[in-house]
C-alpha cells in the first residue's frame, strides 16, 4: 500500500507500518485473537486485546481514509471489498465498471467536511470499534438451535412469533431472525397496520449445511460484512446536509492537493475535474470553466468565534439574530452534526435545518445566486 497521506506526527497510530502490497496479517492469528477477545472478562487485558485487534486492522481503516481524502480508487486494494462498498453510491441502474466507481469515490470526501487525514481515520476507527463490538463467536451454535426450534414450528398454518422463540434460548433471537428473513428462509407476515405479527417459513427452507457450519465465524469476517454497512451509514447520514444533497449531481473544484493532481498514471488517471482556478481542457479539447466570481469576491468577514455569535458589524451578518449566528458557528466551525447540534441549542434537528435553511436562501438572495 502506497502511503500517499499522512496522520499527524502526534497520532496514536501515526508509526504504525502499513502493509506492503499482497501482504497480509495471518487470518488465522487475528480470527483468534478476535476470538480471545470475545471470551474475556471486562478489564485491562481485554483492553489490551481490543487495541491489538485495532492494529491488525490498521492497513485496512487507512485504505478508506486514503480513498475518502485522495477521492479515487486506490492505486492497489482495489479488491471486491472496495468495490462492495462504491457500490452503495452508484445510482440505480448504473454500471458497475471502474469508470462509475471511480465517479463514486470522488465525492465520500463531501461527508468528512474540512476534516484531516487523522480525523478521518478517528472516525473510521469508532466504526471499527463498533463491528468488533458486535462480534460472537458464538453466533453459529446459536443459529443452529434457532433453526431446530423453527423446524418444530414450521408446519405451523399460523405465524409464530419471536417471543415463542425467545421462550426456548437464553439470548436475543432478533439478529438470528432477521439474518434468516435476508437470506429468504424465513419471510415475516405483518397486519393491516404493517405491524409485525410473527415469521413464517418459505419453501427456500432450510438453509445449506455452508449456512450452519460448525466452524466459528471469524472477526474478519464481521468487521468486513460491518464495516462497509457502517461507513454507508455515517456517509448517508452526513449527505444529508443541504450542501450535499445533490452530490452526485454537482461539478466540483479539485479539492485535492498538487503533488496527488499531478500523478498520471494509476486508476485516477484521465479524471476530468476543474482546477482551482476554475478552468479545464476534457480529453476531447472541449475547454470549460466554474464560475469563481463568488470565490473572489471580497466579502470581509471577521472571524466566526463565540464572541462574533454575540455580535459582528459584518454587513451580512449584523441583522442576523444570536441564534443564527450559533447555528452558523456551531455547524460551520465545529463542525457539529444535526443531531448534537440541535441538543445543544435545544430545538428539534426540523427547526435546526429549517433555520439553516433559511440563512441559505437569506445569503443566496444577497449574491444573487440561483
Amino acid at each position: 500500500m502506497t502511503k500517499s497521506i499522512h496522520l499527524d506526527s502526534f497520532h496514536y497510530a501515526a508509526k504504525w507500518p502499513l502493509p506492503k502490497e499482497g501482504e497480509f496479517n495471518d487470518l488465522k492469528v487475528v480470527n483468534q485473537a478476535g476470538l480471545d477477545y470475545a471470551n474475556m472478562a471486562d478489564g485491562p487485558a481485554k483492553e489490551e486485546k481490543l487495541f491489538e485487534l485495532v492494529r491488525y486492522f490498521h492497513g485496512y481503516v487507512f485504505k478508506y481514509t486514503d480513498l475518502i481524502v485522495r477521492g479515487h480508487l486506490p492505486a492497489h486494494s482495489y479488491n471486491s471489498d472496495t468495490r462492495k462498498f462504491l457500490n452503495y453510491f452508484l445510482p440505480k441502474g448504473a454500471v458497475k465498471d471502474q469508470d462509475a466507481f471511480s465517479k463514486a469515490a470522488k465525492h465520500l470526501h463531501l461527508a468528512f467536511p474540512q476534516q484531516t487525514s487523522s480525523d478521518i481515520y478517528d472516525t473510521l476507527t469508532l466504526l471499527l470499534l463498533r463491528c468488533i463490538k458486535r462480534y460472537d463467536p458464538h453466533y453459529v451454535a446459536k443459529m443452529q438451535q434457532i433453526v431446530k426450534i423453527i423446524n418444530a414450528k414450521k408446519k405451523l398454518k399460523k405465524p409464530w412469533s419471536i417471543d415463542s422463540i425467545q421462550r426456548k434460548t437464553d439470548f436475543d433471537p432478533v439478529g438470528a431472525l432477521k439474518n434468516l428473513a435476508r437470506k429468504g428462509h424465513i419471510k415475516a407476515v405483518r397486519g393491516a397496520s404493517k405491524k409485525l405479527i410473527g415469521y413464517k417459513v418459505t419453501h427456500n427452507w432450510p438453509p445449506n449445511k455452508a449456512f450452519l457450519s460448525a466452524e466459528p465465524i471469524g472477526i474478519t469476517y464481521v468487521v468486513q460484512l460491518w464495516f462497509r454497512y457502517y461507513l454507508q451509514d455515517h456517509i448517508h447520514e452526513q449527505m444529508k446536509t443541504l450542501e450535499a444533497r445533490a452530490w452526485d449531481k454537482m461539478l466540483q473544484l479539485e479539492h485535492r492537493n498538487e503533488d496527488l493532481t499531478g500523478m498520471s498514471d494509476g486508476p485516477h488517471a484521465g479524471q476530468d475535474m476543474p482546477n482551482i482556478d476554475g478552468d479545464l481542457i476534457d480529453s476531447a479539447g472541449n475547454s470549460w470553466a466554474a464560475d469563481m466570481s463568488l470565490m473572489r469576491k471580497q466579502l470581509d468577514i471577521s472571524q466566526i468565534t463565540p464572541s462574533w455569535v454575540q455580535g459582528t458589524s459584518d454587513k451580512l451578518f449584523a441583522n442576523m439574530t444570536v441564534r443564527e449566528r450559533q447555528l452558523i458557528y456551531l455547524y460551520y466551525v465545529e463542525d457539529m452534526p444535526w443531531k448534537q447540534l440541535a441538543s445543544t441549542m435545544g430545538m428539534t434537528m426540523n427547526q435546526v435545518q429549517k433555520i439553516h435553511l433559511d440563512i441559505i436562501t437569506y445569503l443566496q438572495s444577497k449574491f444573487q445566486v440561483k
